[in-house]
């Protein structure tokens, strides 16, 4: 099984320009781990790459939050000097980040602030709502029955990879759906799509 070395970039990504230069020594405390791989044989379905029923595959997506939250919306590179933007808000209670990456964008949502995100409560009609179903202090058994398999691990990632070839380039595809549980209840969870190309 393939992991492209997208998804690691896209997990471990830092959210405001100030944190990029310092991710390694002040973020280590914030980074992703994938727990049990459960690899999949299907796309993850479209809704779960959507905020309110818009595709964050769509540039245009990420052009909107920018202007409508432009002391929110941070832009700057990762460790890698990689292209990150990013997006983190406290909406109703939980903490949101949005960022899209020379790889491809993801989605996080999570009970407590990240470490290198200055994610402070916003004042907006906008509900910014998993469309996965998901919600922070879900036990496994609903995780697990909105996802469609059986979760018992506290750190599990599900994860679809193919691979096409265009020309004389190969194109590795991966999304992924990082899951984690504090005491039995969904603590944080990350939705992503990545790319990478072949040289």
């Amino acid at each position: 099984m393939r992991i492209t070395y997208a998804l690691p970039i896209l997990l471990g990504a830092l959210s405001s320009a100030s944190a990029y230069a310092e991710h390694d020594n002040e973020c280590d405390g914030d980074n992703w781990y994938y727990g049990d791989m459960i690899e999949i044989k299907s796309p993850f379905p479209g809704k779960w790459l959507t905020i309110d029923g818009r595709s964050i595959l769509d540039p245009q997506f990420h052009a909107d939050l920018k202007a409508q939250f432009p002391d929110r919306y941070v832009s700057g590179f990762d460790g890698e000097h990689f292209q990150l933007d990013a997006f983190c808000a406290q909406v109703n209670g939980t903490y949101i980040q949005i960022r899209n990456t020379d790889f491809g964008p993801f989605i996080s949502y999570y009970a407590e602030a990240p470490k290198c995100s200055a994610c402070q409560p916003i004042s907006t009609s906008r509900k910014f709502k998993s469309p996965l179903g998901l919600k922070i202090g879900q036990d496994k058994s609903a995780v697990s029955r909105i996802v469609g398999h059986n979760i018992q691990p506290d750190l599990a990632t599900m994860v679809f990879n193919e691979t096409s070839v265009q020309g004389d380039r190969t194109i590795w595809h991966s999304q992924s759906l990082h899951l984690e549980f504090r005491a039995g209840l969904l603590y944080r969870y990350s939705v992503s799509d990545s790319t990478e190309r072949s040289n």
